[in-house]
């Protein structure tokens, strides 16, 4: 194999895995986009955010200390006070490349006759993208989870 053909043979190789990758990145994307709908906007990232869960109250409790391997969120869940926990995203584990940063909220949940209300109230965040990315995701995140309707 001459020099050329080498040098056609590495940048091929080269090309191909970026394609890979860039491909592999819009289909998740797209999928994500036609689960959730619409793109991501700082409107879906509010300073406050309820959720209604038809589990009982220790039970949204447990399944959000619980951590899956299909979890979208590398996240920390912990306890504050008696209704009142900290939950602490550190990442998105699919798409870690793509977003990175802190994000905190507070998290109240209040026992309903019926079903449980779900209370996430801002605290802080590393940067706006995050903030905004974390808040378009939690709406699946806590779907999937604690199978929780976002109210607006």
């Amino acid at each position: 194999m001459n020099k050329d053909n080498m040098q056609f043979f590495i940048l091929s190789i080269f090309y191909l895995i970026l394609s890979i990758i860039v491909v592999r990145t819009i289909v998740m994307y797209l999928i994500r986009l036609s689960k959730y709908g619409g793109v991501p906007s700082s409107l879906e990232s509010r300073e406050e955010m309820k959720f209604v869960s038809p589990f009982s109250q220790d039970e949204v409790i447990e399944r959000l200390k619980s951590h899956n391997t299909n979890d979208i969120f590398e996240y920390e869940f912990k306890k504050e006070s008696d209704i009142v926990y900290i939950l602490l995203i550190k990442g998105i584990d699919v798409f870690h490349l793509y977003c990175e940063g802190k994000v905190k909220y507070k998290v109240v949940i209040k026992s309903k006759s019926e079903n449980t209300e779900i209370w996430l109230v801002f605290v802080e965040g590393d940067n706006n993208r995050a903030i905004e990315r974390y808040g378009w995701e939690m709406k699946g995140f806590m779907e999937k989870k604690i199978k929780a309707v976002r109210e607006e």
